[in-house]
């Protein structure tokens, strides 16, 4: 009875989400404030998201105590960005974030907890009760100054490394799900980033990271990374060596495109120096690509998680040991399909399929992005895991992993996004 009554409960908050959204964009959004000048410009901008969504979770309880919860959020973003004569540039994205999901990611700080390299004093946690959270923080706050040959970035600023989609072993910091629908705003990192072109066809970048243990900066929570690149006859290379704030690595990456087919590679070797795993691994993601004019767009990735476990009983027990919660795969071979494409010019579909080749699971996750106009967007995503479930022995106390998306709940989500 609780249940449908939430579930009651849960499609009432839907149709206000959905009339409150459509009731602002009767309004017309624009900047609220632009200047322009011979030298200087500034814009400001705002961005509501509404978000409403459903879950439910797999078996046993000693996992998941709940059997199904909806959760719904509102955040308000700050979007600034000021040009200071031809050279120097200044970038702020800070967010105001109300929850009423009572397991909500933000509860216990996650935020923070999440990352090393974010200091945490730039999260605020407003208020917190039972039924609500609200809470705040900065996304990015970042200085730019570029000439013709360089570009430095100082502040908290969105670093990706990668050139794979599905699977992103390069990608150290705030990696996007494969599965995610919504890429508008990326996690930023407190760095200090170098990127000069040695030649027209070749670049180095000198990346660092700061990281902290509690509120204190840490060199051991740190990374510094060196990234150089140079394109040989259409095929674009890069190596990368350097430190995380869990390991030392040596990676490089491929691109290159052959009978119409964009074809990719990426990975590193790693010697890891934090977590009950000391032994060195290899990660490496190989994919394909095609595009057709008419906006259809498939890759197909494989990923080798050399890092992982190959028993699903195993899984648990990484999970636990491994310091790098930006890796979140715990089995060792993967595949992975996405599709995406203009189904009308204001609608874009997309799908993207992970197996785990080890023991079978899957994990589906659709979406759909619908251009309302040019201020407002509707996106509807979820995640829908195939795969034995777990199971709990009572006599032995025992619980038993048969599989890795077997443990993942089921999610449906509705966003709207406003810009004004």
């Amino acid at each position: 009875m609780k249940d449908a009554q939430k579930h009651k409960e849960n499609i009432k908050l839907f149709a206000f989400f959905l009339i409150v959204f459509f009731f602002a964009l009767s309004h017309p959004a624009h900047a609220f404030y632009e200047y322009k000048g011979e030298q200087n410009s500034f814009k400001g901008r705002m961005a509501i998201d509404l978000m409403s969504g459903f879950t439910h979770y797999p078996e046993p309880e000693i996992l998941y105590p709940k059997d199904s919860e909806g959760f719904n959020s509102a955040t308000s973003r700050l979007l600034l960005d000021a040009g200071l004569g031809e050279n120097t540039s200044l970038d702020f994205n800070g967010y105001l974030y109300a929850s009423s999901n009572e397991q909500d990611f933000f509860s216990d700080d996650s935020t923070t907890k999440y990352s090393p390299y974010r200091y945490p004093q730039a999260y605020w946690k407003i208020s917190q009760t039972n039924d609500m959270l609200i809470c705040g923080e900065i996304d990015q706050l970042s200085y730019k100054y570029h000439t013709q040959s360089s570009n430095l970035t100082l502040g908290r600023q969105p670093i990706n490394l990668s050139n794979n989609f599905i699977f992103t072993p390069d990608d150290f910091f705030y990696p996007f799900a494969a599965t995610a629908v919504d890429r508008e705003f990326r996690t930023g990192v407190d760095a200090l980033r170098y990127d000069y072109d040695i030649t027209d066809l070749s670049t180095i970048s000198a990346i660092g990271v700061a990281g902290y243990d509690g509120n204190d900066p840490s060199w051991e929570k740190s990374a510094a990374l060196i990234k150089a690149g140079v394109n040989i006859k259409s095929i674009d290379m890069s190596v990368i060596a350097g430190k995380t704030d869990t390991r030392r690595l040596v990676g490089l990456t491929l691109s290159a495109e052959a009978v119409k087919l964009g074809l990719r590679l990426e990975g590193n070797y790693s010697h890891p120096t934090e977590g009950d795993a000391h032994a060195d691994f290899f990660q490496i993601s190989a994919g394909v690509d095609k595009r057709w004019d008419n906006s259809l767009h498939i890759m197909l990735e494989y990923f080798y998680h050399g890092n992982g476990k190959s028993n699903p009983n195993q899984y648990l027990e990484y999970a636990e040991n491994n310091p790098d919660t930006m890796d979140t795969y715990m089995g060792r071979n993967y595949a992975g399909l996405f599709i995406q494409g203009d189904a009308t010019p204001l609608l874009k579909l997309q799908g993207a399929l992970i197996a785990n080749l080890e023991d079978g699971s899957l994990l589906f996750g659709p979406g759909m992005i619908y251009s309302i106009s040019d201020e407002a967007e509707l996106i509807i995503g979820g995640s829908i895991p195939y795969g034995e479930t777990a199971s709990f022995d009572l006599l032995s106390q025992s619980l038993n992993v048969k599989s890795e998306f077997g443990l993942y709940p089921r999610t449906v989500y509705l966003l709207g996004r406003i810009y004004f």
